[in-house]
C-alpha cells in the first residue's frame, strides 16, 4: 500500500493522525 520513503511515510502518518495516542507501527522495510 505505502509506496513512499521512510520519512515521507512518517510524515504521511504524522499528517493522516496527529493525535495519535499511541505508539506508530513499524514503517515498511521495501
Amino acid at each position: 500500500m505505502w509506496t513512499l520513503n521512510a520519512a515521507d511515510y512518517d510524515d504521511q502518518i504524522a499528517a493522516d493522525w496527529p493525535q495519535l495516542p499511541i505508539p506508530l507501527p513499524p514503517m515498511p522495510q521495501h
